[in-house]
């Protein structure tokens, strides 16, 4: 090779051209982590946790059962702004999409660095990329761990999976298809790396949760959720034999794991790949190629992930992990042309067509409707379609109308009232970030019930409300009007 010739990394992506695509990836999401901490509630508890882990010195949880890598990292900026927890999200997001252009390379992908971008660009991607979320994060080490099983190196990707679980502990069970992958990578001593890569993985992983095993004892195996309240994790495995029963509607399920994750766009670019292989001749030549080893081990990792989100429906991020293996897949099914077309919607998706729910089922709406803005009525919800305004846009919208929001408190709460209530809704969690009280005796909550709010009435409590709230609460209400409820006073002049 001569000494003009580009270095070439491992799986055929040009280490020159796979930096550019990291920086760009980088630079792109920069005018977006500035401006909160994210729409997902779930981000201002990481908020709180790493300021108090900041100021007390004691290990604290975002939310159980700990999320402590990204936690501990992001603890020295605690103080700094949504910025700096932000950047790093935006760096987790250029590395995935460097690791999975060269997962894609590896697989005979010619458009490799645009199936890489691609992927980071699915709206989900590109808002986890600029949130301080752990999407992102884990999803990285899970690229990084996926390539050294593939080439042998288990130590190593026993380390990356090790990463990957204090980033996200249900990164774990994806054990299984590494160890298959690095047991098939070759001749040589497969049970000697299929241990070494289960054993690795296993240390790094467990030693990321002792401070959360010292801090919470064995209830730091639970979670969430979605009704409220907290479980084991015995109970989120058991509860995998009836998946989708977690009070989440079957439209909002499948709208997550479609048009929320790729975008509408990207829904319908790739519906129409699929399609288009009913007439496609079978001596055709494909975009990609996945041998039988990794395609067991694919096949494994997307039924492990749709099991996990069947049972949790949380949120489409919960999906991540799937998009550049469905992506891959696609790219074996598919003429390098169609895929390439797929790829380039992708890349479109996050700022056309938006879709949501009014009110959104993150964050605050927006304070001002896009140009042909769409409300339709499915089931109990207002689906809003924004075809000038995309996901990514919207979000922005969002955030920006949160930090508007969290201004006019801030302005407030020295003159609120010495007994009050404040019905915060998606903002209760911002609500404990910006003002840290106990949670026993919090002057505001995410709603308050019928029977609350008369008794507040007859002891003369005002009761307070941010945007967005009265109309959730109508609806709790089955459309029945909410009376007594005051507007929060908005010295930015915004009507509330």
């Amino acid at each position: 090779m001569t000494s003009s010739r580009m270095t070439v990394a491992s799986h055929g992506v040009p280490v020159r051209a796979g930096f550019v695509l990291a920086v760009a990836v980088f630079l792109t999401r920069l005018p977006f982590v500035g401006t909160g901490y994210g729409t997902d509630s779930d981000t201002w508890k990481f908020a709180s946790a790493i300021r108090e882990i900041a100021d007390t010195g004691r290990y604290t949880v975002s939310r159980l059962p700990g999320y402590p890598l990204m936690e501990w990292s992001c603890t020295p900026l605690a103080h700094l702004g949504a910025w700096a927890p932000n950047t790093l999200s935006a760096i987790a997001a250029a590395a995935c999409a460097w690791l999975a252009a060269r997962l894609f390379a590896r697989h005979g992908v010619r458009d490799a660095l645009l199936a890489g971008a691609a992927f980071v660009c699915v709206p989900a991607a590109w808002i986890a990329g600029t949130s301080s979320i752990d999407y992102l994060w884990a999803l990285a080490f899970i690229l990084a761990a996926w390539l050294d099983a593939g080439d042998g190196r288990a130590l190593r990707a026993g380390l990356w999976l090790g990463m990957a679980v204090g980033a996200r502990m249900t990164s774990a069970p994806l054990v299984l298809p590494l160890v298959w992958l690095a047991w098939h990578a070759g001749e040589g001593p497969r049970l000697q790396r299929a241990v070494t890569l289960a054993v690795t993985g296993a240390l790094v992983g467990l030693a990321w949760y002792v401070p959360s095993y010292l801090r919470y004892g064995w209830e730091f195996l639970s979670y969430s959720e979605i009704r409220g309240g907290q479980s084991s994790a015995l109970q989120l495995v058991t509860g995998m034999t009836h998946p989708g029963s977690a009070g989440v509607a079957a439209p909002l399920i499948a709208g997550q794991a479609t048009a929320l994750l790729y975008g509408v766009l990207g829904c319908a670019a790739i519906a129409l790949a699929l399609v288009s292989m009913l007439w496609q001749r079978r001596d055709a030549a494909r975009a990609g190629h996945i041998a039988w080893a990794p395609g067991w081990a694919i096949a494994a990792a997307l039924v492990y992930e749709f099991v996990v989100y069947l049972r949790l429906p949380h949120d489409e991020g919960y999906l991540l992990p799937t998009v550049p293996l469905v992506l891959l897949v696609l790219a074996a099914g598919v003429t390098p042309a169609r895929f390439r077309a797929v790829c380039m919607a992708l890349l479109v998706s996050p700022f056309v067509l938006g879709i949501d729910i009014a009110p959104p089922k993150k964050g605050l709406s927006p304070a001002q409707r896009s140009a042909f803005e769409l409300r339709l009525p499915v089931a109990r919800e207002t689906v809003v379609i924004e075809p000038l305004r995309g996901a990514v846009l919207r979000d922005l919208a969002k955030r920006q109308r949160m930090q508007s929001v969290a201004h006019d408190l801030v302005a407030w709460w020295p003159e609120r009232p010495a007994v009050f209530r404040l019905a915060a809704g998606n903002l209760t969690s911002m609500m404990y970030y910006l003002f840290p009280v106990d949670p026993r005796t919090a002057p505001f909550a995410r709603s308050y019930s019928p029977a609350e709010l008369s008794a507040s009435r007859a002891q003369g409590v005002p009761v307070y409300v941010l945007p967005d709230v009265v109309e959730r609460m109508r609806m709790s209400e089955g459309g029945r009007s909410v009376e007594g409820l005051l507007p929060l006073p908005s010295p930015s002049g915004e009507t509330r």
